[in-house]
């Protein structure tokens, strides 16, 4: 992956050009503030549902947190598109319906459900998704608490760790 320099201030972020790097850096800017082990003993548990295609840096993201929690809070899970069709891998085409379908195998079972973590690009302006569905619907149909966090790494990494608010 290209270093955030060959991006020139990322002019096409909103087309998705650079997002990945940009959050990578996020995170790691974010990261060098924190200790090797963060102090605060979480409860909670957390599910981040994501395009097939940043998965595999999300779990790196992951892994580091984690590590510095020093238990497996976070867990990545990838949403298969079917509204689009599976070779749209992307965060920001995923519907509420793949969204739900996707999350509802693993918030069977009983007990406390953790938190499912979402980005903003998965939501328009007026809190919907692409099939017209809001965050308190996804809410109810799978019953478990919903954060939406800006799309930012810093923004992840301070809501796992009790340091940042959700909208």
């Amino acid at each position: 992956m290209p270093s955030g320099d060959a991006y020139e201030e990322y002019p096409q972020l909103e087309n998705g050009v650079g997002i990945v790097r940009l959050f990578l850096d996020e995170y790691t800017s974010f990261r060098r503030t924190l200790p090797d082990r963060h102090p605060q003993s979480l409860a909670e548990n957390f599910l981040l549902g994501t395009g097939k295609s940043a998965v595999r840096f999300l779990e790196m993201i992951a892994d580091d947190l984690n590590r510095l929690l020093g238990s497996n809070r976070l867990k990545i899970v990838p949403i298969e598109n079917h509204f689009f069709g599976p070779d749209v891998t992307v965060t920001g085409l995923i519907t509420g319906k793949d969204l739900i379908d996707g999350l509802q195998p693993l918030l069977a079972l009983k007990g406390k459900k953790p938190t499912v973590l979402l980005s903003e690009i998965m939501f328009n302006a007026d809190g919907m998704t692409l099939d017209n569905l809001t965050v308190e619907e996804i809410e109810y149909q799978l019953k478990t608490p919903i954060k939406v966090l800006p799309n930012s790494g810093s923004s992840l990494a301070g809501y796992i760790l009790g340091l940042e608010k959700s909208r």
